[in-house]
């Protein structure tokens, strides 16, 4: 731990301090120790504390479900977010953060943003039930997530609420947009826990794309354009597997592989394949991938490396910065498409992976 700091000395220094008697609310927040934020100093404090927390979330440290939504409670307050309040659960035994919008960031809330993107990439995981997230169904049954998928909620109503991303630092920008992706790769939107933002998710993939058509920096248009891409690969590869099976050679299954040897030849190289790999794929995924790929080689006869040599070559090259959990995925995906897609007459370069 931090310096020898426990969870109990960040939620003393979070709830030092006091509610004033005309706060409606002051009740039900002070029974699960969360006051509202008002002088600046005590925000202040609020906010260097918070960022303290988000960091030993990052790396490991141990913490339950009550801490960490105390802890979401005062990011929310520090954001900046509109209408934020605490509602206890159907059965009193936790609560969950209820929020609006948010349409600028406050200052003292860019570090803990930036620190959001190591939050998300974790992979160590907490016992959280349905019902302790706003909007979810109100299921007391705990479900084995990601630490970061608490805090996915926030996330992604500050992607699509904030009136210009643009207008915040750039590094800040950048980590919203690359935060967005490991919010898409490694966390699963099937689960109990966000099976309820999906909707928002789409909304936040298309604000992405949004900024990708801006004359703004390069990088945070390839940013907005691979989080789009990343979303979409996958979704049309599943449409080309259906449409095969239901309607065999038809228009749209067509459309759909043409789409994906587009994008999977434009990107091959900067560790979009690689990023998807970090997934559960199907095996109906690989082999619309090998029909693709199969595809690609014929129209490119002449080319010095196939798209199913850069895809594995690049796959190779990247698997080194993947957490325990996402490894295991790219191992195993790494496995079915060398079974599927590509098992002879590799490269010396892929061999070598120079």
């Amino acid at each position: 731990m931090r310096a020898g700091i426990s969870w109990n000395a960040i939620v003393d220094a979070l709830t030092g301090d006091h509610y004033s008697e005309n706060d409606p609310a002051a009740a039900h927040l002070s029974l699960y120790g969360l006051p509202s934020i008002g002088d600046p100093d005590v925000a202040n404090l609020h906010a260097s504390t918070v960022f303290l927390s988000l960091q030993m979330i990052s790396d490991g440290i141990a913490i339950d479900s009550f801490t960490l939504l105390k802890i979401k409670n005062y990011l929310v307050e520090i954001i900046g977010f509109h209408d934020v309040s605490v509602v206890p659960s159907y059965n009193g035994q936790s609560f969950q953060v209820q929020f609006g919008e948010v349409s600028e960031i406050a200052n003292i809330a860019l570090p803990c943003i930036n620190q959001l993107l190591s939050v998300m990439d974790a992979s160590h995981s907490v016992d959280v039930a349905p019902s302790a997230m706003a909007g979810a169904d109100n299921d007391e049954r705990p479900v084995h997530i990601l630490v970061g998928s608490v805090f996915v909620d926030v996330f992604l109503s500050m992607i699509c609420t904030v009136k210009d991303l643009t207008l915040l630092p750039i590094m800040t920008c950048k980590n919203m947009l690359e935060t967005l992706c490991v919010v898409i790769y490694k966390h699963d939107f099937e689960n109990r826990v966000l099976k309820h933002l999906q909707q928002i998710l789409r909304r936040a993939v298309m604000r992405a794309l949004e900024y990708a058509g801006q004359d703004i920096s390069y990088e945070l248009r390839q940013l907005g354009l691979s989080t789009v891409h990343a979303t979409a690969i996958e979704s049309i590869a599943k449409l080309a597997t259906s449409q095969s099976q239901f309607h065999g050679q038809d228009a749209l299954a067509t459309q759909a592989r043409a789409f994906l040897d587009t994008n999977l030849a434009k990107y091959a190289q900067n560790g979009l394949f690689a990023n998807l790999l970090k997934r559960p794929l199907t095996r109906d995924f690989f082999l619309v991938l090998k029909q693709v790929t199969d595809s690609n080689a014929r129209s490119n006869p002449t080319a010095p490396q196939s798209l199913r040599e850069l895809l594995l070559r690049d796959v190779f090259l990247r698997v080194i910065d993947a957490d325990p959990v996402a490894l295991q995925n790219v191992l195993d995906n790494t496995q079915i498409y060398v079974e599927l897609v590509h098992h002879q007459n590799f490269t010396a370069e892929t061999i070598q992976c120079e």
